[in-house]
């Protein structure tokens, strides 16, 4: 048997999520189908079955209780059931409840000064007994109400009272780790210590007795729990080792062995692999499952078969044998038998329980708005209690509920959307659809549920931003696959945020081949892609690069165009189709000089219905053209010096440069000492070039764009 996934962590296999699809006219669609996408939800009275269906389930009643004498009560950490009351045990304070009549009181609150937590408490031989954490102290507490202590001796911790028969009781004890053996008025007989910093839990069956151990992670099945007289409980053999950095907490027996309920340390490694030979699996390689949609799209999904991460479930026997069961968890804080073949999970993780069985099924089984589920006690019959952290709860829980009830995650449309038609698959359950202008549901934000008609509908609710759907389930039979919803958010005018405007190099990937983002609320940034492209000076090619947005997610259409400052007409550069690419290129050399404007007109009509489209535009900043080399005049050559004008009629100038004959240019500088401007005259005194007995003097001049002249004059 291969290792299972757990469902919330690893989907079952072919199970589809979250579709969310557009539609031609912009109507999107949402599919809910399958474990990954109903988990999101919140179940009241219903559960979560391994191939995704929601089923009716269990009913939760809920008593809470904030503070006791004045003092906050933050969560309970244990649960017992004796007597005709239920107990509960808080993380704080080191108090004991009692729940009579749907009303909390205190019948016990510890007075040592460690005594803060209580981490076990049982009900057994007519009296609790109350486990005290980190005094590592018991208490025994009679029908009287009379308390006494058991055991006060070196252990810091308590983690479980279990029953030893008739003779008593056995408790689980921690740093060190060890069992103490009482009878049932509450006097240690014996105890002893084992190899580990603590013993989570122990089980006996008939004469058998095996302990679970922490740091080292085991399951050593004892040798009947003598002590020896070094104070050691001899152990006849290790069913399970998962090494030092983990721990086996919770200990339930199943058809053929046991499960053990196995936590990594959270800084260390995760357990090893079982041998092949023992059912597991060290296989990297994935297979692929393909399932079809309820409402008929086909899906393809990976089933990966790794190794065990995380948290796990084990089956060991009593020969040694073991395998890993579940994996993938969150650390598991109970773990409770539920018929005979089945274990309930909780996990530190949504205020959930899980209902594993060993053909591999599990399914949510439990669901409290509470942060975790940290102990649950089960009857045979169905009902049972379920303790809760962060949020101090106990639940009631009985085998049906007159109301199941799913509700969905509040979704967010991206805006003010009208719903459209909703389709369910399944048997036995009506759908309710309600919508909101809040993320967080309020009276006076959102409206009431309105039912979908019978086979499915259009309901007639507010267009809202927000929404949420309801399964109502009705009959043993009843179940939800899927659910389908169709809503329609009004256009929104897309926007340009902005235009940038570069010389490009002359050699350039094809835009063609660049990946555009088709549909995307988020701002699509064509500038992003220019800086790869730049060039240094003028090239005769503009790349014109923009930023768009369009909160509806519309595909979206640009139509560039350009316009010589001083002029009226736009020329287009796109053509009539426009381009849904985010940057055009410009062939500037082919236009006149001067000051140019970029205009980037944007339009969402390939997302809408005719008549339905909206449009955005905007101009870039001036740019300048100028494809034309600067002049030089006026050269004249008078008492050995050279004079002569430079001009720019498209930019300013940047540099002019001089050279004698063949030699090397050297840069000059104009009459007013700088080159600044679009004209400037210059006087070169040729002693300073060592122009004595030269034939010519060459003049380079240079503007802003990188274009460049040469000229020159013959001395006489």
């Amino acid at each position: 048997m291969g290792v299972k996934k757990f469902i919330v962590i690893i989907s079952c296999l072919g199970l589809m999520g979250i579709v969310v699809s557009a539609q031609a006219g912009g109507t999107e669609l949402v599919v809910d189908q399958g474990v990954q996408s109903f988990d999101q939800g919140t179940f009241e009275g219903t559960v979560l079955s391994h191939d995704g269906l929601i089923l009716s389930g269990p009913g939760l009643k809920e008593h809470m209780v904030s503070e006791i004498d004045g003092k906050p009560i933050d969560g309970f950490t244990a649960v017992a059931r004796g007597g005709g009351d239920v107990y509960v045990g808080t993380t704080a304070s080191g108090q004991v409840l009692r729940l009579r009549k749907g009303k909390f009181v205190s019948v016990f609150k510890g007075t040592h000064e460690n005594d803060i937590g209580v981490t076990a408490l049982a009900w057994h031989h007519g009296a609790l007994w109350v486990g005290l954490s980190p005094s590592g102290r018991v208490i025994r507490i009679d029908a009287q109400g009379k308390s006494h202590v058991v055991y006060d001796g070196d252990a810091t911790y308590i983690w479980s009272i279990r029953a030893d028969g008739k003779k008593g009781v056995v408790i689980s004890t921690g740093s060190p780790g060890g069992l103490v053996f009482a009878d049932s008025k509450g006097k240690v007989r014996r105890s002893g210590t084992l190899q580990a910093e603590h013993v989570m839990d122990t089980l006996q069956i008939g004469k058998k007795r095996w302990a679970a151990t922490s740091y080292p992670g085991r399951v050593l099945e004892l040798s009947g729990g003598k002590v020896a007289k070094d104070g050691s409980i001899p152990v006849r053999r290790v069913l399970l080792d998962m090494g030092m950095k983990t721990e086996v907490r919770r200990l339930q027996p199943v058809e053929g062995g046991m499960y053990a309920a196995v936590n990594p340390r959270k800084s260390g490694t995760t357990a090893p692999a079982p041998s092949k030979s023992a059912g597991g699996s060290d296989s990297k390689k994935s297979k692929s499952v393909r399932t079809g949609s309820a409402f008929g799209s086909p899906v393809v999904a990976t089933a990966p078969l790794t190794l065990p991460k995380g948290s796990s479930v084990w089956f060991v026997d009593s020969s040694g044998t073991n395998r890993p069961e579940l994996a993938g968890l969150p650390p598991i804080l109970s773990m409770e038998r539920a018929d005979g073949v089945a274990v309930l999970l909780s996990l530190a993780d949504r205020g959930r329980a899980f209902l594993f069985n060993p053909k591999g099924a599990s399914s949510l089984y439990i669901d409290t708005p509470q942060a975790a589920i940290s102990d649950i006690l089960l009857n045979p019959d169905g009902t049972g209690y379920v303790a809760t952290t962060g949020g101090a709860a106990l639940y009631e829980l009985r085998p049906v509920t007159s109301k199941p009830r799913y509700y969905s995650k509040v979704r967010d449309s991206g805006g003010m959307a009208s719903m459209g038609r909703v389709d369910m698959v399944g048997k036995g359950f009506s759908a309710w659809v309600r919508t909101g202008s809040t993320y967080e549901v309020q009276a006076d934000t959102w409206s009431g549920f309105v039912k979908v008609p019978a086979g499915g509908g259009v309901p007639k609710v507010t267009p809202q931003r927000f929404y949420q759907y309801r399964l109502d389930l009705s009959g043993k039979e009843a179940h939800a696959r899927a659910i389908r919803l169709a809503f329609r958010s009004p256009n929104l005018a897309p926007s340009v945020h902005r235009v940038v405007v570069v010389d490009r190099v002359m050699k350039s990937s094809s835009p063609s081949k660049k990946k555009t983002p088709s549909r995307s609320r988020s701002v699509r940034k064509g500038t992003k892609r220019l800086k790869s492209s730049t060039a240094k000076r003028y090239t005769g090619i503009k790349r014109i690069g923009y930023d768009v947005q369009d909160l509806n997610g519309d595909k979206l259409r640009a139509f560039v165009s350009v316009r010589r400052i001083g002029t009226q007409a736009w020329i287009p550069i796109t053509g009539k189709d426009g381009t849904t690419r985010l940057y055009v290129d410009w062939i500037s050399a082919d236009f006149p000089d001067g000051r140019y404007e970029v205009r980037v007109g944007i339009s969402d009509a390939l997302g809408n219905p005719p008549g339905q489209e909206k449009r955005d535009h905007l101009i870039s900043e001036p740019v300048l053209i100028d494809n034309h080399p600067p002049s030089v005049a006026e050269i004249k050559v008078r008492d050995k010096k050279v004079h002569f004008t430079v001009r720019d009629a498209g930019s300013s100038l940047r540099a002019v440069e001089v050279a004698v004959d063949n030699g090397i240019w050297r840069e000059v500088a104009p009459r007013d000492g700088i080159v600044d401007g679009d004209k400037e005259s210059f006087q070169v005194n040729l002693r300073d070039l060592d122009g004595a007995g030269a034939g010519m003097v060459r003049i380079r001049a240079f503007d802003a764009m990188g274009n460049w002249i040469v000229d020159g004059v013959e001395l006489k």
